[in-house]
């Protein structure tokens, strides 16, 4: 089978960053196939329609056509990010049990490719699960291995998993741990689905590490990574070619800012040369053409109970910990019944 299959997780807001994603990768890639799951409700057909029509995007999958069993626990008890973060097995084991594809490549949506990704086709062959490290360089910057004793070795921006009973035994286990712990909560060494993957090269077999620094440039490695521009081509270090650049933090409303994190500057002094201002003013500009300012806001469907009021931190923390007890209250979204989790939770926060 030649095709190649390439998916990323989003929820609405994103769907400018996901598009923009989707355009790159047919941009330098052949026969590959790319897929979308829409972490969201979508409560407007209009909404569904107009991302559905896109050209570069083959299929588009929404949260209920996954095999999930109480879907509504994650939708709730997980933020945002957390939500969209612990479906990433979910919706890998799903492909490649429902499509017949050698191997599925997860990309987050707001990563922009530069070149094709041939070597990682390549290494496919061989390797059950493919990985990158956020760095490649330990003698930089002392504070950058600090933060990643907490977010992990690896980002999981990007992950490769071959249909093979490695890559579904790797996606089995992973489903079984975010299914209760893909938090943030530094407190408790938690950081989403990532943190987990540090235990893949002992626990599994045909990982691979993947230190091509082409691959996954971002913000937390800029420092280590020089970029330079030849032909109209990007490269790093002078003899790789950039492939992908991971814009995490990234807020096109404050585009001065290679990331918007506060006191990012001072932590990290990034040196912002021309190539990079060069990079993000290409990204800024595809985000514009693909929509950013319609759909960054649009709101998110799981951020409210049916009232109409917001889901505050507490409220999903404390379901989750209820859930853990055992402790099932129904739809948490709902507010009508006496018995219903809203009601519960002002009682909780009451006696506070």
């Amino acid at each position: 089978m030649n095709r190649k299959l390439i998916c990323t997780i989003a929820s609405l807001n994103y769907f400018a960053q996901a598009k923009s994603l989707a355009d790159s990768i047919l941009k330098y890639n052949r026969n590959v196939d790319f897929f979308i799951l829409i972490a969201d409700k979508v409560y407007d057909n209009s909404i569904k329609d107009k991302i559905e029509s896109v050209e570069s995007i083959k299929k588009v999958f929404y949260v209920e056509d996954l095999p999930i069993e109480n879907i509504v626990e994650l939708e709730f008890k997980y933020d945002i990010v957390e939500f969209n973060t612990a479906l990433k097995p979910f919706f890998l084991e799903y492909l490649l049990n429902r499509f017949d594809y050698d191997s599925v490549v997860y990309i987050d949506p707001d990563i922009l490719l530069f070149n094709n990704l041939k070597k990682l086709f390549e290494l496919q062959k061989s390797n059950s699960i493919i990985l990158t490290p956020h760095l490649l360089d330990n003698t930089k910057n002392d504070k950058q291995i600090i933060d990643f004793l907490s977010y992990g070795i690896f980002n999981l921006g990007f992950i490769s998993v071959k249909n093979d009973i490695n890559g579904k035994r790797l996606l089995s286990w992973w489903k079984s741990i975010l299914k209760d712990y893909c938090y943030l909560d530094l407190n408790r060494s938690l950081a989403w689905d990532q943190k987990w993957m540090d235990f893949a090269p002992a626990l599994f077999d045909s990982v691979y590490i993947l230190k091509d620094p082409g691959y996954n440039f971002a913000y937390w490695n800029m420092n280590e990574r020089v970029i330079t521009k030849r032909r109209n081509a990007f490269y790093v270090n002078s003899k790789y070619k950039l492939t992908f650049v991971h814009f995490s933090h990234y807020r096109p409303q404050y585009k001065d800012k290679i990331a918007y994190i506060d006191d990012f500057e001072l932590r990290y002094k990034i040196r912002v040369t021309p190539e990079i201002t060069e990079i993000f003013q290409t990204y800024y500009d595809t985000l514009m053409k693909n929509g950013y300012e319609y759909y960054s806001k649009l709101p998110y469907g799981f951020s409210c109970f049916d009232n109409g009021e917001p889901i505050q931190a507490a409220h999903r923390r404390l379901y989750g910990n209820l859930l853990r007890l055992n402790r099932h209250i129904g739809n948490p979204f709902e507010t009508s019944s006496e018995d219903c989790f809203y009601n519960y939770s002002q009682k909780v926060f009451l006696n506070l």
